[in-house]
């Protein structure tokens, strides 16, 4: 499952390994549910639209923090035309 949090509204998804601002490191960050929620790093869910493979594309909509994790939603738009 991924894990991010929002920074200033700005999606931040957990990094494999974080610096922290003393200059320690943590290793494998990502893969310890119980320290990534004392950095305030949440479970990201998504919340997809059935869209055209041929036609379409899905890009993001918002991004949402919901207390208890992220929510990712998706709107379609039209693929543009190749040359």
């Amino acid at each position: 499952m991924r894990y991010g949090k929002l920074v200033n509204g700005v999606f931040v998804e957990a990094p494999k390994n974080l610096k922290l601002p003393d200059g320690r490191v943590i290793c494998n960050f990502n893969s310890n549910i119980d320290i990534m929620d004392e950095h305030g790093f949440k479970p990201v869910k998504e919340d997809m639209v059935e869209f055209n493979q041929a036609t379409e594309t899905l890009i993001i909509d918002s991004f949402v923090d919901n207390d208890d994790h992220v929510l990712i939603t998706y709107k379609k738009a039209a693929k543009p035309h190749a040359l």
